[in-house]
């Protein structure tokens, strides 16, 4: 009966909604189904959802078991398998097929790193409990780790990355390099305006805590990282 019950919760979880979006700007949209679905906060992420956002757009999602996904502009984003029951068994597999992507592990990375994965086009990232990043456009990808270490499969090898690393894919080549450290004046200016609301903020009452101005959805960043957001090209 215990097992019965344990492979009902991973089916419900499997076919029902794995998520929300927690916020959104400019114009983005999910493909389901045959249907195109305009996306707006709290509406649900469901399993085999395709995200898809126009120039000037970024959307975020919280993953039931609390993963956070930003998919920023000009990005296809897929949620391929999903299944949280807080065990070993758990497992999620996203994809980032164009575009731009920051995620946050949430609980499958505790109770299940091996089965977490996110797939690019010429790669498929692993975790070690984390907060990375990826980028595709055209025949060039970029992959940094700002928190943790994230571990890299490649065709013909496996790369540890580290925090304070990115990996990039240039004319069929991956070298490894150290993230940017000091942006330019313009780039700075814009990522003061990230940092002022550095953590994620699921409420007014716990902005009003933290002293913070209420925005839910902001992407943490984590202290002691170098001074460079992944949001900002």
């Amino acid at each position: 009966m215990r097992a019965f019950l344990l492979a009902l919760v991973v089916s419900v979880l499997a076919f029902g909604n794995i998520g929300k979006v927690a916020a959104s700007t400019g114009e983005a949209v999910i493909y389901r189904d045959g249907r195109n679905i305009a996306v707006k906060p709290n509406i649900d992420i469901v399993l085999k959802d395709r995200l898809v956002t126009q120039k000037e757009s970024k959307v975020q999602v919280i993953l039931k078991d609390e993963t956070i996904v930003t998919i920023g502009e000009n990005s296809e984003y897929s949620f391929d398998s999903f299944s949280y029951d807080g065990t070993a068994n758990s497992e999620i597999s996203m994809q980032l097929k164009n575009g731009f992507f920051r995620a946050i592990s949430g609980e499958i990375g505790k109770v299940a790193p091996k089965r977490f994965n996110i797939k690019t086009r010429s790669a498929t990232i692993g975790i070690l409990g984390t907060h990375f990043y990826g980028f595709v456009k055209g025949d060039e990808e970029s992959i940094g780790c700002l928190k943790g270490k994230i571990i890299v499969y490649t065709k013909l090898k496996h790369y540890q990355i580290n925090a304070g690393e990115r990996i990039t894919l240039r004319n069929g080549v991956w070298n490894i390099t150290f993230l940017p450290k000091a942006p330019d004046a313009r780039v700075l200016d814009r990522t003061r305006e990230f940092l002022q609301q550095n953590e994620l903020i699921r409420s007014n009452a716990e902005a009003v805590q933290k002293n913070l101005e209420a925005v839910p959805g902001i992407t943490p960043t984590p202290p002691n990282t170098p001074n460079f957001d992944p949001d900002i090209p």
